[in-house]
């Protein structure tokens, strides 16, 4: 009976808007429904950044909604994230059309992995070792296998970072996204990095073409 209470509550949350901002008269050619005042622009950029990503990941976003409401955000540096229940994305204007959308899908199929109780995280934390909530500085990162210091808040914050700039290093939309990748600035041989990849590979965050692709391109300077 618990079950079926918590899946009818799930369902009901994933049927609704949880902001209450009217959808989108826009679409996505992913059928991802938006909520909120997209552009056309911004609708196409969403759907160039959204071809670079594995079938399954783009499956688990249940729509991405534009709320310039900073009251909505934990706090007022973050200006994105993604609905813990649902995989529901939300963004500020100012970022909708970014990188930062990788980083919330990768919330979003993280999240749709822990509720089937996927044995990724654990391999993940067994991997990354005691490496988070470290009081270092943000310009001592790359270091122990993470690659940013906002991503060594969390392991699901250092996977979204990893999927992040991953796809940013590939440069597969360089006309959006055209920045340095963190992976260009590792200096150590610690095979935490090519290890992480190798699991987010193996669970559907980045698909073995582009791992490939990214070590044949040697866009990881130390090996």
């Amino acid at each position: 009976m618990a079950k079926r209470w918590r899946a009818a509550v799930l369902f009901i949350l994933c049927l609704t808007n949880c902001t209450g901002i009217p959808r989108s008269p826009l679409k996505s050619e992913y059928n991802i429904p938006l909520y909120g005042n997209f552009t056309e622009k911004q609708v196409e950029i969403l759907d160039k950044l959204l071809i670079v990503l594995p079938e399954n990941v783009v499956q688990s976003i249940a729509s991405i909604t534009v709320n310039n409401d900073v009251s909505h955000y934990e706090n007022t540096s973050v200006v994105g994230h993604c609905h813990f229940l649902c995989g529901k994305l939300c963004f500020q204007s100012s970022v909708v059309a970014s990188s930062s959308l990788w980083h919330e899908a990768a919330h979003a199929y993280s999240n749709y992995l822990k509720m089937r109780g996927s044995h990724f995280f654990y391999l993940w934390q067994r991997l990354a070792g005691n490496v988070y909530h470290k009081n270092y500085p943000a310009e001592s990162y790359p270091r122990d296998g993470v690659l940013t210091k906002y991503g060594s808040q969390s392991y699901f914050e250092d996977i979204a970072e990893t999927v992040e700039e991953f796809y940013a290093s590939l440069r597969l939309v360089d006309e959006i996204v055209c920045r340095q990748s963190a992976f260009s600035k590792i200096k150590t041989s610690d095979l935490r990095y090519w290890d992480k990849l190798e699991l987010l590979r193996d669970f559907g965050f980045i698909t073995l073409s582009d791992y490939i692709k990214f070590a044949e391109k040697g866009l990881m300077p130390i090996r």
